[in-house]
């Protein structure tokens, strides 16, 4: 739990997803994952969805019973990566791009594709660019 800043969490602007998205759950190897803030639960009940702050300067993502947080500036851009159907069944990951040089970091996954129609909507939510890595096939 962040209690911190869910006694300051405002959501400004909110983009929920149609369907539901998988987020890494694995609280132990990433220390951002935290428990879904209750806010979020009762204004977007199970839905996923990316929640802007603009207030405190955060960017929020949260399915199911888990959210990361990140501060604004720490974002440079977000990124999807589009895995196509080969041996097995493909999937989409919507990746945040850090500032501090590392990795992508991937904050939600769905079916090959999913991400597409989100795109335009994500920059706009987020001020943030979004890029399509090239796809690949799961072989």
């Amino acid at each position: 739990m962040d209690i911190d800043y869910e006694k300051h969490l405002i959501i400004s602007e909110a983009l929920v997803f149609d369907k539901k998205v998988r987020t890494p759950t694995d609280y132990k190897r990433h220390v951002r994952i935290k428990r879904r803030p209750k806010k979020i639960s009762e204004v977007f009940n199970e839905s996923a969805v990316i929640w802007v702050d603009r207030e405190n300067e955060k960017i929020g993502f949260s399915s199911n019973e888990f959210a990361q947080v990140f501060r604004t500036n720490e974002i440079e851009s977000f990124c999807v990566q589009n895995v196509l159907p080969a041996k097995g069944s493909g999937g989409a990951y919507l990746e945040i791009v850090l500032n501090n040089g590392k990795h992508n970091y991937a904050i939600f996954n769905q079916a090959c594709s999913f991400f597409d129609a989100y795109a335009e909507q994500i920059e706009k939510l987020t001020g943030k660019k979004l890029v399509f890595a090239e796809a690949y096939h799961d072989c």
